[in-house]
């Protein structure tokens, strides 16, 4: 488990750089380009298992976790750079600001790790302490977590919405249901003196047929909770665009280099 685990971080790490907080062209244009870090990490971790079952050396997973650490060192040597270049040199102020949250908490929460694993490549030994040093590490999805609720990274509104409108229409579906078995079997009793398999179909189609409306009911009443907050994004955007546009127009250098 130590060693599968300790390859897959490198590329973990390397991949989270390509798009967190925001996506590099090159991953937008070649989507794919996202899998070569875990394609390698992936390699390490079954070169790795073979080692240990079959390797007639009982020290030879020594190297093969040497190599996971330096290419976790340079996963976490990775992120932190190309976070470093967000928070300074990103074009937009909120990814600068994502990137700054994340960076602060990837310094902490890498720091004592990549020291203890890049110690070899200096001739240096150090004992491994995993409160001192893995204990940090905890502070890593916090930092991710805290950048995506500050700055909306996920679509939080559009979330709930989902969230409240399909649970409540499998509530009232669920009820419907429930309902409707016991009224039309104590109907088709009444009528016909006996039970039936016609009141569990008649039950099923009562509630397909209800499904559509009452998920567009209950879809337009979320929406109009929702309104007010969706309105006030879009009319911030649009006014955003507005003023850039005007800018670019009245600012001969920005124009010239639009144009």
């Amino acid at each position: 488990i130590w060693t599968l685990a300790l390859t897959q971080l490198g590329g973990a790490l390397i991949s989270l750089a390509l798009r967190f907080p925001q996506e590099w062209r090159t991953v937008n244009q070649h989507p794919w380009v996202l899998g070569i870090p875990y394609v390698i990490s992936v390699l390490l971790g079954l070169w790795g298992m073979i080692v240990l079952r079959f390797a007639p050396d009982p020290w030879a997973y020594i190297d093969i976790w040497g190599i996971g650490y330096r290419f976790a060192a340079l996963g976490a040597l990775v992120f932190l750079a190309t976070m470093l270049y967000r928070a300074r040199a990103s074009a937009e102020a909120e990814v600068r600001r994502q990137a700054r949250i994340v960076l602060f908490f990837s310094l902490l929460a890498f720091t004592p790790v990549v020291i203890w694993l890049t110690a070899p490549l200096f001739d240096l030994s150090m004992a491994f302490n995993a409160p001192l040093l893995l204990l940090p590490m905890l502070l890593f999805p916090l930092g991710i977590g805290l950048a995506i609720l500050r700055y909306r990274l996920w679509a939080v509104d559009q979330l709930v919405n989902r969230t409240l409108v399909y649970a409540t229409l499998t509530a009232l579906l669920a009820g419907l249901y429930t309902a409707s078995i016991g009224l039309s079997q104590r109907l088709f009793v009444a009528i016909t003196g006996e039970k039936s398999d016609a009141a569990i179909v008649m039950t099923t189609l009562i509630v397909a047929s209800a499904f559509t409306p009452a998920k567009t009911w209950l879809q337009a009443f979320v929406d109009r909770q929702f309104k007010e907050e969706r309105q006030g994004h879009q009319a911030l955007r649009a006014l955003t665009q507005r003023v850039q546009a005007f800018t670019e127009m009245t600012d001969a250098r920005r124009l010239a280099e639009r144009l």
